[in-house]
């Protein structure tokens, strides 16, 4: 933040000067930006639990959910784990690197 008394001299030395109150604003736009998905979620979440009629644990199939997301899970964990060696391994590839140099020194 920059305060200055004199503007002009402010702004040819640092740039514009932003107002208080903008500042203010694009912080709570930030904020805003940053709350709005788990205001979302928690209004959500009640409403199903206020005036849904799903019981979860009184569920005969919450086994069989529970196995598929056990199963989708681990899924996902195992091509994570799968590709992470390859995506480290092309970080010390310098081959885009040497045809870049190639075709910069050699256009022929």
């Amino acid at each position: 933040m920059i305060f200055c008394r004199h503007v002009e001299k402010c702004v040819e030395e640092k740039g514009p000067v932003e107002s208080l109150s903008a500042i203010i604003m694009k912080k709570l736009l930030l904020l805003k930006e940053r709350i709005y998905p788990y205001i979302i979620a928690a209004s959500g979440a009640w409403l199903i639990w206020k005036f849904g009629s799903i019981e979860f644990l009184a569920s005969d199939n919450l086994n069989d959910a529970l196995t598929a997301i056990i199963t989708v899970t681990s899924i996902i964990i195992g091509f994570i784990g799968a590709i992470l060696p390859v995506i480290l391994s092309m970080k010390n590839d310098s081959t885009l690197d040497e045809m870049k140099y190639d075709f910069g020194e050699n256009p022929d």
